[in-house]
Parts: C-alpha cells; sequence; structure tokens
C-alpha cells in the first residue's frame, strides 16, 4: 500500500506542477496583455505634442553641391549649379551660392546670376544678401533685391552699382519694371572714346 500512496503522491505532484506550469503560462500572457494595453494607453496620450519629429522639424527636401539643366529644342537654356537647396518652415526654397547661366538662343546672348542666398516661395525670389547679374558687357550688384519671374520685375532695395564698358551708376533702390530702370539718388560716370 505503501507504494500505491507513493504511486499517488508522484501523481498528484505531477498533476499539481503541470497545472502550475498551465497557470504560469497562462499568468504570462495575461500580464503581457494587459501592459500591452497600458503602454497603448500610455503613448497613445497627446500624441499630436509628443512626437519625436514634429512635422515643421521635417524637411521635405534638402541636396547639396546640385546641377541643374534645363534644355530645350535647340540646347541647353538653362545651367545652374549651387552648394545648397532646402525647403524651409516656410515652405520656401533656400538656395545658397548658387549661380544660374541662361542662354538667349533669339538674341545668342548669355545671362549669369550670382547669389550667396536667396528665398524662393513659388512667386518670388528674395536676395537679402545681395545678387550679381552680368549680361554681355553690363554687370549689376544690389544690396537687396526682390525678383518676381510672372511680372519680370526687380525691386532693388539699398545700394546698387551698375557697370559696363561705357557707364558706370550708382544709387540707391533700383526699380526695373516694363523694361524701363528708375531708382533714387543715382550719381553715374559716362565713358566716352573721345580723349
Amino acid at each position: 500500500m505503501k507504494s500505491l500512496s507513493n504511486h499517488q503522491q508522484l501523481q498528484r505532484f505531477l498533476i499539481a506542477s503541470h497545472f502550475t506550469r498551465g497557470n504560469l503560462v497562462i499568468y504570462f500572457f495575461l500580464i503581457l496583455s494587459l501592459f500591452s494595453i497600458l503602454m497603448v494607453g500610455v503613448l497613445g496620450i497627446d500624441k499630436e505634442n509628443k512626437t519625436l519629429f514634429p512635422q515643421e522639424a521635417i524637411v521635405r527636401f534638402e541636396i547639396f553641391d546640385f546641377n541643374y539643366y534645363k534644355i530645350s529644342p535647340l540646347g541647353v537654356e538653362i545651367f545652374a549649379y549651387g552648394k545648397i537647396g532646402r525647403e524651409n518652415k516656410k515652405q520656401e526654397n533656400e538656395l545658397e551660392d548658387f549661380n544660374i547661366n541662361h542662354y538667349l538662343f533669339d538674341t545668342h546672348t548669355q545671362e549669369t546670376l550670382h547669389s550667396h542666398f536667396a528665398l524662393y516661395d513659388n512667386n518670388t525670389i528674395n536676395f537679402p544678401q545681395g545678387v550679381y547679374y552680368i549680361r554681355n558687357d553690363t554687370q549689376f550688384w544690389s544690396q537687396r533685391a526682390t525678383y518676381t519671374p510672372s511680372l519680370k520685375e526687380l525691386l532693388g532695395n539699398g545700394d546698387f552699382i551698375i557697370a559696363s564698358n561705357t557707364y558706370r551708376i550708382k544709387g540707391k533702390n533700383i526699380t526695373y519694371k516694363d523694361n524701363k530702370i528708375s531708382a533714387n539718388t543715382i550719381k553715374g560716370i559716362l565713358i566716352t572714346d573721345k580723349e
């Protein structure tokens, strides 16, 4: 009888340990489920204000040492290159240390524009740190300027200089509109062939 009772004890022990292991697995998954629900609740609270990377801080594009070509049926019309191009938080395109070379096929002339920094908002180009422009033998510099491509209108703010082989003009607040240049406080030097 003793052997039966030992056998029964062993059977009870095995059954008890089996239920205990089964209970541990159930408890483990129950605790894991509760923990998952708790984490979803905690992380979901005020999700918009506690994002790691707010939408405003994410730049849609940023390029380095870029080249841009606009090709027309007659050939390369525009060639632009620069150090950095990116979109800022106001959805303006920032361009740093860039040059634009534009070839006009109808007049066989080339225009060159250079600026250390510009902002383009899809309507106007703002040059807060100055702009250089060269066409044929004419060179232009403005301390600050805003250009509207759709109107072909340039509003310079501050000092400007226009120079060529035959003249040198200085002034303040230049305006180029309807193929006419006007400005405030103009001073100029005209060079002639006569000695």
